[in-house]
C-alpha cells in the first residue's frame, strides 16, 4: 500500500493538532528525536484526566502516515487473562498487557479527504474505548449485575416500577405486554468455551460473544 493510499489529502500534523485543541485535549507536538521518522502529539482527555498521544510516521509537505492512537495504564496486577477480557470489549482500540502496563492502541483511518467531523468522530471513539479499559482495569473486569437486578425486580411489581421502566424503554407503550415471567437474578461467571479469554483462535468467541463471560 502506497504511503499516499494510508494519508489521503490533508491529514497534516498542523489539523490533526488544531482539531485536538477545539476538542480540549490540550495537544503538543513533540520535538522530534534525531535520525527518527515517528513524531508524537502528546495529549490529555479532559473527563479522565489520562494522558495519550497520536504517534505518527513523519511524510513529505507536512503530512501523518499511520495515524494512531496510544495510551499506557499502570496495570501491575492485571493477568493476562485480564488484558485478554479488557480487549474484548473494546469494539475500536486493541488492548494488551506489556512489563506490567496495559497499552490501549488503534489506528485511524487516514485514507480519505481529512474533515475534522469525521475525525472528531474517530477520536471520541477511541476516547470511549480508553476510559472503558479504565473502567474495567479498576474493577477487574467483572460484573456483578447488582443494579441490573434490582432494577428488573423493581420493573416487576407493576404499578410504579412498571411507570419507571417504560421511561427508559424502547417498547411502543400501546404493545402488548409479554406474559411475565419470574424474575431471574444473572451473574456472571467465565466462558467454559474460551476459559475467560473472550477469544477463539483469532476471532471472538461464539459463545459469549467475545465478552469472556455467560450468564448463570
Amino acid at each position: 500500500m502506497s504511503e499516499q493510499i494510508r494519508s489521503g489529502e490533508g491529514w497534516t500534523a498542523s489539523n490533526v493538532t488544531s482539531v485536538m485543541a477545539r476538542m480540549g485535549l490540550e495537544p503538543e507536538l513533540l520535538d522530534p528525536m534525531p535520525g527518527n521518522d515517528l513524531r508524537m502529539i502528546a495529549a490529555a482527555d479532559p473527563v479522565t484526566g489520562m494522558r495519550f498521544g497520536a504517534v505518527f510516521m513523519a511524510a513529505d509537505k507536512g503530512r501523518v502516515s499511520n495515524l494512531g492512537f496510544v495510551s499506557v495504564l499502570p496495570a501491575p496486577r492485571l493477568s493476562p487473562e485480564g488484558a485478554e477480557m479488557i480487549n474484548a470489549r473494546l469494539p475500536m482500540a486493541l488492548a494488551f498487557l506489556e512489563e506490567g502496563d496495559l497499552w490501549i492502541y488503534a489506528e485511524l483511518d487516514t485514507t480519505g479527504r481529512f474533515a475534522e467531523d469525521f475525525f472528531k468522530a474517530q477520536t471520541n471513539f477511541y476516547l470511549t474505548d480508553m476510559r472503558t479499559a479504565l473502567q474495567l482495569l479498576a474493577g477487574s473486569g467483572e460484573m456483578n449485575f447488582m443494579a441490573m437486578n434490582a432494577f428488573r425486580a423493581l420493573r416487576n411489581q407493576g404499578g410504579k416500577g412498571e411507570e419507571v421502566f417504560m421511561r427508559l424503554s424502547n417498547r411502543d407503550p400501546g404493545a402488548q405486554r409479554p406474559s411475565r415471567r419470574p424474575v431471574q437474578s444473572f451473574t456472571a461467571e467465565a466462558c467454559p468455551k474460551c476459559k475467560g479469554s473472550g477469544r477463539k483462535m483469532f476471532r471472538d468467541c461464539s459463545a459469549c460473544g467475545g465478552s469472556g463471560e455467560v450468564l448463570a
